[in-house]
């Protein structure tokens, strides 16, 4: 079958040091490939140096064969990464003893009961770190709500509660 294969995301960065060190030793990830101008983690982020990628999407060979003059620009704020932790605080607190991060809010709590918390990485990509919707389950369940309170809350039915989070 002809189908396309989801293989993940690229990110530039103005420092690929600094950032594969924040990503792999602050946030935890795994390295599975590192180059000189790439590293590749778990889940199919990719980091590329900037410089690197201007050259193979927007340099003058790029422009050539497409004819279009590409520009590689920071800070868009239309799309974020995203991660699911147990323990949000261990994390904002981790994240926040690097003066260098710009912190965009303090956690907060959804409607549905979901704690996040988001910031910048050193080039401005925002990074969204949340508490698993697992957790948000075990945390209401707890508190004492309901099944159909909860269902209410995440905006599902009961049933769909209760096959995602009872049979975990």
């Amino acid at each position: 079958m002809n189908k396309i294969k989801w293989e993940g995301f690229l990110l530039t960065t103005s420092d690929i040091k600094k950032s594969k060190n924040f990503y792999e030793h602050v946030l935890g990830l795994e390295v599975i490939s590192a180059v000189e101008d790439m590293i590749e983690f778990e889940g199919g982020f990719t980091l590329y140096d900037k410089d690197a990628y201007i050259q193979i999407v927007a340099g003058d060979q790029a422009e050539r064969a497409t004819g279009r003059n590409l520009r590689v620009t920071s800070q868009p704020n239309n799309f974020q990464l995203y991660f699911e932790v147990e323990e949000l605080d261990y994390w904002v607190k981790k994240i926040t003893s690097d003066s260098e991060i710009e912190v965009i809010h303090d956690t907060l709590t959804y409607d549905w009961g979901q704690k996040v918390f988001r910031f910048y990485d050193y080039d401005k990509h925002i990074v969204e770190v949340s508490e698993s919707i697992q957790g948000v389950f075990n945390r209401l369940y707890a508190q004492g709500l309901s099944l159909p309170e909860i269902a209410e809350r995440f905006g599902n039915s009961i049933e769909t509660i209760q096959k995602q989070f009872m049979n975990q």
